[in-house]
C-alpha cells in the first residue's frame, strides 16, 4: 500500500462558529480554517489475514492549538475480524468506558488537534480471513462537558445531572438542549449497539429515557426525536414488540410491571444494572439522578462536526500474471483477484504509459494487449483491478516486444503469483538493473521438442 494520495473528505456542512452556539462560559472555541478541516487517504486495498497495515493519515487542520476535540474512530462493516490500533496515544484521554487496547473496532477520546493528528498517524489496520469492502471513519467536534460521542451512529449524548427530576420535566428540559445546531430529546435507544453505548460509555445511572406508555397502558412509545411515535413494546414483562415488528427493547427481568397501576415512564442503568430498563411512576423520581439528552444531526448534519472516511477493500491482487511479447505489442493475461468482484481492469506499460482496458471479470484467463510499444525496449506492466470500493494492482516482470513476427526474438514469458506478492498501488517498473530475462530455446533431440531456460542479464535479446 504505497503512493497514498490525500483527498479532502467532509461529510457535514461547515459553518462559522460563535460562542452563542455553545452557551458555555469559558469553553475554548475552535479556530476554523477556510479549507476542509479533515483529510483522509484515497480508497485503497488491504491484504486479508494481515496485521498492522497502514491506511494512510487522517489529518485535522481547522482547529486552534488549545481547542480540545472529541474524536471518534470507527470501523463500518460486517466483518468483525477487522480491527485497528493506535500505536501512539500521548496527550489523549479515552472517553468514559473506552481504553486504548491493542485491537479496536471503535473508540472515542479527547485531545488537542496536534495530539490527535500525531496519534492518527500511527493508526494501523489488521484484517481477518474474510475479504470484501469496509469503511474506516474518523470524526471530531469540539469537546463539551458531560457530552459523549457514539462513533457507531455518530450521535451525541449529554448527561444532565438533576436528582429527583420528574420524567415530564426531564422531557421538557431535554427539548431545549442544543448541540452544534441540533435540538435534543430524551434518548431513544434503538439497537443493541446503542444500548451498550448508553450502558458502558455514559457515566450515569438511574436516568430517564424517552419512552412512555402514559397515553395507553402497555403501549410503550418513543415520544420525541426522529423515532417519535414508534410503538416498540406492548404489554408488561411478558409482552413483545407489536405483531409484525422487531423493535429493540431491553427491559430488566419482570419489567415493565406497571406496579400499582401507575408506572408509565422508562429509565435505564437502573440501580447499578447497566443497560437494563425499568418502568417508574411519577414519584419514582426520588431515585432518579438525571436524564440523557440525545442529538441527531439528521439530514442537515451538525454545524461543527467533521468526518472523513476511507473506503477500502480486503482481497488479493490479480494473480498468475503473464506477459507474451509480440510485434510492437505485448499481450498480458491474469486471473481475477480473490474475494472481490471487479468491474474493470487496466494494464499500463512502463516506460511510456501505453495502456489497455477491459470491463468485467472472469475467474481465469483475462487478457489485454498493449499496442504501440517500441521494439527492443524492455517494459513492465501494471495490472490494476477496480471494484466498487477501491482497487489493487500488481506489477509483472519485464518483457521486450519484437519488430515483426518473422524476425522476432525468442518469446519472453513471466509469471507472478499473488500469494507471495504485496498489494501495491500502481508504480513504474523495477529499477533493478540486474534483473534478467528468461529466454526459451527449442532444440530437436530425437524428434522431441525440449525447452531450455537460460537466464541472461538485461541487454539486447539474441537468438540462436
Amino acid at each position: 500500500m504505497q503512493n497514498h494520495r490525500n483527498k479532502a473528505l467532509r461529510l457535514s456542512a461547515l459553518t462559522a462558529l460563535a460562542i452563542a452556539i455553545f452557551g458555555l462560559t469559558g469553553m475554548n472555541q475552535p479556530v476554523l480554517a477556510t479549507e476542509d478541516p479533515i483529510t483522509a487517504a484515497d480508497n485503497i486495498h488491504f491484504l486479508p489475514n494481515t496485521a498492522d497495515q497502514d491506511p494512510g493519515d487522517f489529518v485535522f487542520t481547522g482547529f486552534g492549538p488549545s481547542t480540545v476535540l472529541l474524536v471518534g474512530v470507527n470501523l463500518v462493516g460486517p466483518d468483525a475480524d477487522i480491527t485497528f490500533r493506535l500505536t501512539a496515544t500521548s496527550g489523549l484521554t479515552p472517553a468514559y468506558g473506552y481504553t486504548f487496547v491493542p485491537q479496536l473496532r471503535s473508540i472515542s477520546f479527547t485531545g488537542t488537534q496536534s495530539d490527535v493528528n500525531s496519534s492518527l498517524a500511527t493508526l494501523l489496520i489488521s484484517t481477518g480471513v474474510n475479504g470484501g469492502p469496509f469503511t474506516l471513519r474518523v470524526s471530531a467536534a469540539v469537546n463539551q462537558p458531560n457530552t459523549y460521542f457514539n462513533p457507531i451512529n455518530e450521535h451525541f449524548y449529554r448527561y444532565v445531572s438533576s436528582p429527583n427530576i420528574t420524567w415530564v420535566n426531564a422531557r421538557s428540559s431535554a427539548q431545549v438542549q442544543t448541540f452544534n445546531g441540533a435540538t435534543g430529546y430524551l434518548v431513544n435507544i434503538m439497537s443493541e449497539d446503542e444500548n451498550d453505548f448508553v450502558a458502558n460509555h455514559i457515566n450515569a445511572q438511574n436516568i430517564w429515557i424517552g419512552a412512555s406508555d402514559l397515553a395507553t397502558e402497555g403501549n410503550w412509545n418513543w415520544m420525541d426525536g426522529p423515532e417519535a411515535g414508534i410503538n416498540f413494546w406492548q404489554g408488561t414483562a411478558r409482552g413483545s414488540s407489536p405483531s409484525g415488528t422487531s423493535w429493540f427493547s431491553h427491559w430488566a427481568i419482570n419489567q415493565p410491571d406497571n406496579s400499582n397501576g401507575i408506572e408509565h415512564f422508562a429509565a435505564t442503568n437502573w440501580r447499578g444494572t447497566l443497560g437494563q430498563w425499568n418502568d417508574l411512576a411519577v414519584n419514582g423520581a426520588s431515585l432518579i439522578m438525571g436524564y440523557l439528552a440525545e442529538f441527531d444531526g439528521g439530514a442537515t448534519g451538525f454545524t461543527d462536526f467533521f468526518s472523513g472516511e476511507l473506503s477500502a477493500v480486503i482481497g488479493y491482487p490479480p494473480s498468475n500474471v503473464n506477459v507474451q511479447p509480440g510485434d510492437e505489442e505485448v499481450t498480458v493475461t491474469w486471473d481475477a483477484p480473490e474475494d472481490v468482484t471487479t468491474t474493470r481492469y487496466t494494464v499500463t506499460a512502463s516506460p511510456d504509459g501505453a495502456s489497455c482496458s477491459v470491463t468485467g471479470s472472469s475467474p481465469t484467463g483475462n487478457t489485454c494487449t498493449v499496442s504501440g510499444l517500441n521494439a527492443g525496449t524492455e517494459y513492465t506492466f501494471t495490472v490494476t483491478a477496480f471494484y466498487t470500493d477501491g482497487s489493487t494492482s500488481i506489477v509483472s516482470s519485464s518483457a521486450t516486444p519484437t519488430t515483426s513476427p518473422s524476425t522476432s526474438s525468442p518469446s519472453t514469458t513471466s509469471n507472478i503469483n499473488s500469494t507471495t506478492s504485496p498489494a501495491v498501488l500502481p508504480v513504474t517498473g523495477s529499477n533493478d538493473s540486474g534483473r534478467g530475462s528468461v529466454i526459451a530455446f527449442w532444440l530437436l533431440v530425437a524428434g522431441v521438442g525440449i525447452i531450455t531456460l537460460v537466464r541472461c542479464r538485461r541487454g539486447p535479446i539474441w537468438s540462436a
